[in-house]
């Protein structure tokens, strides 16, 4: 945006103000004054002071004066849409309009055109400026004869000229309640509550009742329909009634949903708007809509003291469950590891074990909490962790003095030199893989918190860090791991353990999934040892409850007491006879998805931890509730949490990688794209819409949109045609998102 002089006499204005940066109106930096030269210069033509814009409307009205415009005025101002008016460039009066983007200025600028005729106005030129700049004469022109501009509010404008700007997405929806007026403006009604009820219906299906209250209930209606005639409505109580009639028109309660059949049969020709149209159809669902739906946590999977606090934690931050109880289960795992807690999952075979540690990722929309849900998971590990760091500070101080003493002994009186202790640790947060060696090295386990997951991500991602993706592999099975330090030589880990607890938005998350996928380097099954937990929102309270100590107290106690007993150093956990047979049933259970080859490669490498996951869950299950076995309950509770719960919600955080709905997507994209009203499925796999070259690809994704509404299936004489619901942008939201 700027201002200028201008005249018709000279080309090039005098430049008096500019934005300080594209995009910041409200920035400004002084340029220099016209000179007397060029005021001289310039005084010569028609000269007058105004302002540049783009992303304007201009509506322009030769036979009204700026003053007679009310009606069209009266609409943005009870809608609170900014409107300017003010001279016309010759005669008349004209309106300006400015919008936050450029897109579809044009048919805006006809609708609104449209629109002011129908309030009563003289056919007015609209002019879709999108881009291009719009001149608007200001108050205080330098000729002497001043033209003013009036804002929304009606008071007069100035410079600097900043206008307030609308969503082009408004000024549709005003447009669109704009030709339900004018079609209901064509023919006096016979039953005028019934049909002003039918059009808000309609408006309301449409969504621009708002828009439609206020133009219903605009003078020329109550004029039009002999509201005004008959004597028993002022204008005030007819507006009243169209208020109580949009209110029943926006509630579900309200039984009398007459809508396109009645006005149709009243003689209304609704053919003109297209709009109108995609109302025959049902609302499409998103295709996400089509997976399984996530279920709640099970009530008394967790004992007493860590229940409670997923449970109160859940009311009050108003989330569901599951992230905060596999937050809990993740820092517990982390506690076993650092014990040497170990699960044998089958007795006879000796080589199979599994250590209890979980990699839990929280993936959770902005706002959901996801930080304050790890910090008070791992509490109870960070108290501990200040314990062993003033351990460590008296340790060093022990090595200080020992080693002082040790230089000041004569030479042959000295023994071996003492070697600085060990730092022991419980919980690191960023480290890199080089560092985490050394951690390791001096610690059986150790849990990883990491409130932006994305910056791991990344790392692994890298090429040139696979040797990282191979340690961390390492610290998730246990696997002896040799890492080379620069400085330090070589280190050997025998059985190095890391429990990782993060969370990261969702966007990103499919953003890494989508491309590790295209670039195939999920093939080691780093990502499948994630076990993803989609964080979703509960209803709203305003005043919901709050953490109580003892519900933090018993927490904490119940964790450490993990820590502090002895009897869990070293432990090897096994399943009775009773949970082994769950188990083998489970074990042939998940063999046989794994064989399926109709399942995509990407589903079946998770399928494929699924026994693992079982295992370790089963062992920290059995110990938070005290057992030194893995029991037939604790085997249960946790074939139930995985089979149940945790592969639901990876079965969502996949969407994109299990390929369950990508020719679908593909093939709806493309459908919204290109603006296709209806084809057959052979034209689809022929012509490779959306990449998809099979008739059983075509087949599939078809069927999907099928199932959520996108499509409707027609039988034309021995062929069979799907044409698209043209409501698809509504979970589309644009070509992209499709």
């Amino acid at each position: 945006m700027r201002i200028e002089l201008f005249s018709r006499k000279s080309p090039a204005p005098i430049v008096l103000a500019r934005p300080l940066a594209p995009g910041r109106k409200e920035a400004w930096t002084e340029h220099r004054p016209p000179s007397p030269e060029d005021l001289q210069h310039h005084l010569e033509g028609e000269l007058a002071l105004g302002v540049i814009l783009d992303r304007a409307i201009s509506l322009d009205f030769d036979a009204h004066a700026p003053e007679e415009l009310s009606p069209l005025l009266e609409v943005f101002r009870a809608l609170d849409i900014p409107a300017y008016h003010g001279p016309g460039t010759t005669r008349g009066g004209r309106v300006w309009l400015f919008l936050e983007e450029t897109g579809g200025a044009e048919s805006l600028a006809h609708g609104l055109a449209g629109l002011a005729k129908a309030v009563g106005l003289s056919p007015c030129e609209g002019y879709p400026k999108g881009e291009k700049p719009v001149i608007l004469p200001l108050f205080g022109a330098l000729n002497g004869n001043p033209r003013p501009l009036y804002g929304p509010k009606g008071e007069r404008m100035g410079i600097p000229f900043q206008p307030q700007t609308t969503p082009a997405e408004a000024l549709h929806r005003l447009v669109r309640a704009g030709e339900l007026l004018q079609v209901a403006l064509s023919r006096r009604p016979e039953g005028r509550h019934d049909t002003l009820l039918a059009f808000l219906n309609l408006a309301h299906r449409g969504g621009c009742l708002e828009e439609a209250e206020v133009l219903f209930g605009h003078r020329v209606l109550w004029q039009a329909w002999g509201v005004a005639e008959d004597g028993t409505r002022s204008l005030e109580t007819w507006r009243d009634e169209v208020a109580r009639a949009a209110q029943a028109a926006a509630s579900e309660d309200y039984g009398r949903k007459r809508g396109l059949p009645f006005l149709e049969d009243q003689g209304y020709d609704l053919r003109g708007l297209g709009w109108l149209v995609s109302l025959r159809w049902p609302k499409p669902q998103p295709l996400e809509a089509l997976l399984p739906q996530l279920p709640g946590w099970p009530k008394g999977l967790l004992p007493p003291a860590l229940e409670g606090l997923v449970y109160a934690c859940s009311e009050n931050k108003g989330v569901e469950a599951t992230p905060m109880a596999m937050a809990v289960l993740t820092a517990a795992s982390a506690l076993l590891a650092a014990k040497g807690v170990t699960v044998h999952p089958e007795p006879g075979n000796a080589s199979w074990r599994e250590p209890p540690v979980l990699w839990t990722l929280l993936i959770a929309p902005p706002g959901f909490g996801k930080s304050p849900l790890i910090r008070t998971a791992a509490g109870p590990l960070w108290k501990v962790e200040e314990e062993l760091a003033q351990e460590n500070l008296q340790a060093e101080e022990a090595f200080r003095q020992e080693l002082a003493a040790w230089e000041a002994a004569p030479r042959k009186e000295r023994g071996p030199k003492p070697m600085p202790p060990a730092r022991h640790r419980l919980v690191v947060s960023d480290i890199t893989p080089e560092a985490l060696g050394e951690v390791l090295a001096a610690n059986p386990a150790v849990l990883a918190l990491l409130d932006e997951f994305g910056g791991l991500l990344a790392v692994w991602r890298r090429e040139d860090r696979a040797h990282g993706r191979a340690f961390y592999l390492s610290c998730h099975s246990g696997e002896p791991v040799v890492v080379d330090r620069l400085s330090r030589g070589t280190l050997y880990l025998k059985r190095p353990l890391l429990a990782l607890l993060g969370g990261i938005q969702p966007g990103p998350w499919q953003a890494f999934l989508g491309e590790t996928q295209r670039l195939g380097r999920e093939a080691d099954g780093l990502l499948q040892r994630l076990v993803p937990v989609l964080g979703r929102f509960t209803p709203y309270r305003e005043d919901p409850p709050g953490l109580g100590e003892g519900i933090l107290q018993a927490y904490e106690e119940a964790l450490i007491s993990l820590w502090e007993d002895p009897t869990l150093q070293g432990l090897t956990l096994q399943p009775t006879p009773e949970a082994f047979r769950l188990w083998r049933d489970w074990r042939a259970d998940t063999e046989e998805a794994v064989r399926d080859p109709s399942q995509p490669e990407a589903w079946r490498s998770l399928l494929a931890k699924r026994l693992g996951l079982t295992a370790r869950l089963a062992g920290i299950l059995a110990v938070l509730w005290g057992e030194r076995a893995i029991t037939e309950r604790a085997m249960g509770l946790a074939i139930l949490l995985v089979g149940e719960v945790l592969e639901a919600h990876a079965r969502k955080a996949w969407r994109w990688g299990s390929l369950d709905l990508s020719p679908a997507l593909r093939l709806g994209r493309y459908l919204f794209q290109h603006r296709v009203e209806a084809f057959t499925k052979r034209e689809v796999y022929r012509n490779e819409w959306g990449g998809i070259t099979t008739s059983a690809e075509a087949e599939a994704a078809i069927g999907a949109l099928l199932r959520a509404g996108w499509l409707e299936e027609r039988q034309e004489g021995r062929k069979t045609k799907y044409f698209v619901n043209p409501r698809i942008g509504e979970v589309c939201g644009g070509p992209d998102k499709a």
